[in-house]
């Protein structure tokens, strides 16, 4: 059960009144004030290509027999020496008698990010500084308690994904069998795992193939070359894409789909989008 609750303001300020009571006449400041706030961990909510949810989550020492209410709290999100996220709150949180834990949630845009503090290729995450205070009102006035923390935040960028190679590996009277060479440039320092691709295929404009593989390959960092077999049957080229292909020629290639791509952080859905012209070779 979390150990934190939304209140209403009323009781928020008879908990908090209390608190200054108990403040000074129990003797209980020094033992409020040694590491009141401590970091636990940074835990992810949601993520993908584009953003991620994470919660900053703290344990706040609370030594009275009563719970504390929040009255307010603010943040800064440093990432690789950057400041990438500020905020400031009022409260509505109450840490138990006793102690509890205390989650900040933060949202991030990847674009954003990267835009002030650049992951480094070949890592997969970067350096945060989370600092701030949460604050509490008593009559006798605020009492803010700072908190810092660091450790290692996501950096999630999307592999890039585009046509290499084209090879004719079986060909017969009525079709034949392609296989279609995908360079992925894997910017993380862990491997990419491709799964659940669906796929459809164009050749000079003509949909000529669609199907599933259920494990295309993996992307180690930096970049892989994975070999996709496409079946197209003759009926449904055009004209120039049969003659390239039995021929050695060129032909545009068009190649739409989706995947599900293992990473450090999970299972994320990936949509891929490549077209180029590419030469035949059989």
């Amino acid at each position: 059960m979390d150990r934190f609750r939304f209140v209403s303001p009323v009781l928020g300020l008879e908990i908090l009144a209390l608190t200054a009571v108990a403040l000074v006449t129990s003797g209980c400041d020094e033992g409020f004030a040694n590491e009141a706030v401590s970091f636990e961990r940074m835990e992810v909510q949601d993520i993908d290509w584009t953003q991620v949810d994470s919660d900053f989550v703290f344990q706040v020492n609370n030594p009275l027999f009563f719970d504390l209410g929040v009255a307010r709290f603010d943040y800064t999100l440093e990432l690789a020496g950057a400041d990438v996220a500020f905020g400031d709150a009022e409260g509505g949180l109450v840490v138990e008698a006793g102690g509890g834990e205390l989650a900040f949630p933060v949202g991030l845009t990847f674009a954003e990010v990267y835009e002030l503090a650049e992951a480094t290729r070949g890592e997969d995450t970067m350096p945060f500084v989370f600092t701030g205070s949460v604050g509490f009102d008593t009559e006798l006035g605020p009492v803010d308690l700072p908190f810092e923390a660091e450790g290692d935040f996501p950096a999630l960028r999307a592999p890039q994904v585009r046509l290499d190679s084209l090879a004719v590996s079986q060909l017969d009277t009525s079709g034949a069998t392609l296989d279609i060479g995908l360079l992925i440039d894997n910017e993380h320092g862990s491997t990419l795992l491709f799964e659940d691709l669906d796929y459809g295929l164009s050749l000079d404009g003509f949909d000529v193939a669609s199907g599933s593989v259920a494990r295309l390959g993996d992307a180690a960092a930096g970049e892989t070359q994975v070999d996709l077999p496409v079946s197209v049957d003759f009926l449904d080229l055009g004209g120039a894409a049969l003659s390239a292909l039995t021929s050695g020629g060129k032909v545009e290639v068009g190649l739409g789909a989706t995947a599900d791509v293992e990473t450090p952080f999970g299972l994320i859905p990936l949509e891929i989008t490549a077209q180029d012209g590419l030469k035949v070779a059989n």
